[in-house]
């Protein structure tokens, strides 16, 4: 049985190839190791942080984290009528 059965790739922020995946942390299982191994997920390994990378690039190995918008709520409003 295939988890991954689309991989999405991402765009790298340092060499614009379309080829970044997103890492896995924790205990892989066999159908997470196999994806590894297709270059469909990379492994981060057993312990993760609020600095650990969230994708990393298959071509040129570069690791980033992926940049969020703030809630709705955390933005400062401007302007809006009631």
């Amino acid at each position: 049985m295939n988890l991954l059965k689309e991989t999405r790739k991402y765009r790298c922020p340092a060499c614009g190839e379309k080829l970044g995946v997103n890492i896995q942390y924790g205990m892989p299982g066999i159908d997470m190791a196999e994806a590894a191994e297709r270059g469909e997920v990379v492994l981060g390994g057993c312990c993760i942080d609020d600095d650990s990378p969230e994708r990393q690039c298959i071509g040129c190995g570069h690791k980033w984290k992926i940049k969020r918008r703030k809630p709705v709520e955390m933005m400062p409003h401007r302007g809006i009528l009631t």
